[in-house]
């Protein structure tokens, strides 16, 4: 699995499946473009009010730094995504650290 934006067909410990549908993680842009403008939002802020710099100079620093960012907003949207389509279950993780704790 090479790429940022690759991912395993399966969980490796459990074997969920996170490919439930052809187009699945389209839902994902938009909680992507929500964490971004939360990002950007409270970046600038911090800036203009933490740091003393003039609206320009901290929405291009804010810019900059979420170019970098793009990958690691897009890859915790998807995680966000399937976490409203894929309830964790304690029974089941339980019984995935019993077997890890076995080998």
């Amino acid at each position: 699995m090479q790429g940022v934006y690759n991912m395993y067909p399966n969980c490796p410990k459990c074997n969920q499946d996170f490919e439930m549908e052809p187009g699945f993680y389209w839902g994902a842009m938009y909680v992507g473009y929500g964490l971004y403008c939360f990002y950007m939002l409270g970046t600038i802020a911090v800036l203009i009010f933490g740091f003393g710099l003039t609206v320009n100079q901290s929405f291009g620093t804010a810019l900059a730094i979420g170019v970098i960012m793009v990958p690691v907003i897009a890859r915790l949207a998807r995680v966000q995504w399937i976490n409203i389509a894929v309830r964790y279950n304690k029974r089941i993780a339980d019984k995935i650290a019993a077997q890890d704790e076995a080998s």
